[in-house]
């Protein structure tokens, strides 16, 4: 499949938007998931990412641990 880098990242946002909502939650493997999809899509689909997008990404795995 190939999605448009601004859906790629827009759908990024959303599985972000959604982890942190299950990280609030206590549900911290299932937020790990969320983020790691949202990271998943931003370095396949989209050729430049904004560095500052992915380090958030970076920090919230690390959250997660």
């Amino acid at each position: 499949r190939v999605l448009h880098p601004q859906l790629a990242a827009d759908v990024a946002q959303v599985n972000i938007d959604w982890g942190n909502a299950l990280l609030n939650a206590g549900k911290r493997d299932e937020a790990k998931t969320k983020f790691q999809k949202a990271l998943d899509n931003l370095t396949k689909h989209v050729k430049f990412s904004d560095q500052a997008f992915l380090n958030q990404m970076q920090k919230k795995l690390a959250e997660c641990n």
